[in-house]
């Protein structure tokens, strides 16, 4: 509400010059935002994407261990990761997720 030259009293009533809008806004926080401030996280990046070499390079791991899955399930590879890359070489051609600590990517290895 606002009211030309002075500060309104109540929503009711006859003004000259001004206007009345009837609304609410609600400022909160979340804690997916304060937890993001309080401990900034960086996301996991798998490149090149597709594969056309041999190496899979991972950069922001929160883990230094690996599991490959092709898309049915099956584990196809695990180990450590060594240098920030993967080796892919033994892969065919296909689809395949790869699993590093709590998150997978999924990468296409032509």
């Amino acid at each position: 509400m606002m009211k030309y030259s002075t500060a309104p009293t109540s929503p009711c009533g006859t003004y000259t010059y001004g206007q009345v809008e009837d609304y609410t806004v609600n400022i909160m926080s979340t804690a997916k935002e304060n937890a993001a401030i309080v401990n900034p996280t960086k996301e996991l990046s798998i490149y090149p994407n597709p594969v056309k070499g041999s190496t899979l390079n991972i950069t922001n791991a929160d883990s230094s261990e690996f599991s490959i899955y092709d898309l049915s399930g099956k584990q196809i590879s695990n180990g450590k990761i060594s240098d920030n890359t993967v080796s892919v070489n033994a892969l065919p051609k296909g689809v395949y997720l790869i699993k590093v600590g709590n998150v997978s990517k999924k990468f296409i290895k032509e």
